[in-house]
């Protein structure tokens, strides 16, 4: 990204949205009530099999500590799909406290390194009645950038599950199957550092991201099995899968290059820069191009205003 001086050309090639929380708003309610009406005849009580539906993902962790956006987001579920579906809240241990709602049912998630009586006790403030529930029982966790591919031990994972299930409480894997992040939704922690996270989520699961089932998918079936039949028979064999061997990648050009190919309907002149919603996009980057009105010969700060860029950025200086 460039971005200084006087008249401005940029080409959309695709960046992350900022709403307003009116405009977030808006956006939900549109959203749900074209989603959740198809929903609806797939419910438990109406012959189908989604037992249970949860508002919102650990709202309790955001610093807003906001009772009022989770009344309205618990009110449209409500009004979308009736009383008698149990909908439900999760939250790590320490979110409980502004993530559970009244007539929400609450949940806890965490792994197998972490003190479950001590965590256990902590939901039980909040939700006293009603099975104990973990609803994401962590049995790995997410790959970064440069680091190395995440890994948790089997033993520890089964050795959670069990003392789990010896107490009656409920357990839902996460993730149970790993999956793919296909391209730019891959995302990334703010860990005091921003931390990309591949675009691979194998997540070290009992079922592989190919769909193979692991050691640690036999085991957890050997601890299911104390507590309940589990189906009898084979399973699916592993998939075939391709050796492809090294791959070698040649330069075609530098982005400047293929800007009428990324952007076939050309720039967009603006005075400012515009924002990602203003141009209706959604994911991906931008190239923002402008000409500095004057030769800088001194190093001279880069300076970006209204609280800075909010992802990843790359500055071009004559190309």
């Amino acid at each position: 990204m460039l971005g200084a001086g006087i008249q401005q050309w940029w080409w959309p090639l695709m960046s992350r949205p900022l709403c307003l929380p009116l405009d977030f708003l808006t956006a939900v309610d549109s959203w749900f009530k074209v989603l959740l009406p198809k929903i609806y005849p797939f419910l438990y009580h109406n012959g189908g099999n989604i037992i249970s539906i949860q508002v919102e993902n650990e709202y309790g962790s955001y610093r807003a500590c906001d009772f009022k956006y989770m009344r309205h987001l618990a009110g449209l579920f409500r009004s979308l799909l009736g009383d008698k579906i149990l909908l439900f809240t999760t939250d790590g241990p320490e979110g409980l406290r502004c993530g559970s709602l009244e007539g929400l049912y609450t949940t806890v998630d965490f792994g197998p390194a972490d003190n479950m009586t001590r965590i256990f006790a902590r939901l039980r403030k909040y939700e006293p009645n009603g099975p104990l529930v973990n609803s994401e029982y962590y049995t790995g966790w997410l790959d970064y950038w440069g680091q190395n591919h995440s890994t948790r031990s089997i033993s520890s994972v089964t050795k959670g599950l069990e003392n789990m299930l010896k107490l009656g409480a409920s357990v839902n894997m996460y993730m149970f199957h790993g999956g793919t992040n296909f391209g730019y939704w891959n995302g990334a922690d703010d860990k005091g550092r921003f931390l990309p996270i591949t675009t691979s989520y194998d997540y070290d699961a009992p079922i592989s991201e190919a769909g193979d089932p692991t050691p640690k998918f036999f085991a957890i079936r050997n601890v299911i099995s104390k507590f309940q039949e589990v189906p009898l028979g084979p399973l699916p064999p592993p998939g075939p899968k391709m050796m492809l061997g090294p791959l070698t990648l040649h330069l075609d050009g530098n982005l400047l290059a293929f800007l009428d190919f990324l952007c076939p309907k050309g720039p967009i002149n603006s005075f400012f820069p515009l924002t990602f919603e203003a141009v209706k996009q959604d994911h991906g980057f931008m190239l923002y191009r402008t000409y500095l009105p004057y030769t800088v010969s001194e190093p001279t700060p880069f300076w970006v205003p209204n609280n800075g860029v909010h992802d990843r950025a790359y500055v071009i200086l004559d190309e």
